[in-house]
């Protein structure tokens, strides 16, 4: 579950599934890896570049699965790179946009948009300090 970027690591997904399983031993589970390290939310608006290729890739998935295949979930890690004073002023409205935008692009109006905390290995940043604040708008995400 790298990609790539030197500030990327592995994400949630594969522990998120794992649990999953653990829970509903029948069921398929795939992942789509769509992740960007150090991307900001930016990337992920309208017709946005790391926005058109989360979705070429959901699709992508869905059509090349000899499975009947159906997201159903986004689970969400991202904001270290918004975590600056001016970033997590916008930050919620764009967040919201983007859980919206998902769900109409997928057709699936009560898609589960699981959003995880990001980590504080920030707090001591120069610019990047704002990651409490960043927190507390994914944790207060409607699901």
């Amino acid at each position: 579950m790298l990609d790539g970027s030197d500030n990327a690591g592995t994400g949630p997904g594969m522990s998120f599934a794992m649990t999953l399983l653990e829970q509903h031993k029948q069921w398929a589970i795939g992942l789509v890896p769509a992740a960007v390290g150090g991307a900001r939310i930016d990337l992920y608006k309208e017709n946005g570049k790391l926005y058109d290729r989360s979705l070429m890739l959901l699709n992508a998935a869905r059509k090349e699965s000899p499975l009947k295949t159906e997201v159903k979930a986004i689970l969400w890690l991202q904001g270290e790179s918004d975590a600056t004073k001016a970033g997590c002023l916008s930050y919620e409205q764009k967040l919201l946009d983007l859980v919206d935008r998902y769900r109409a692009d997928l057709g699936t109006p009560e898609l589960p948009f699981i959003a995880c905390t990001i980590g504080s290995f920030l707090k001591s940043h120069k610019k990047l300090n704002q990651g409490e604040k960043i927190n507390e708008i994914l944790l207060s995400l409607p699901s």
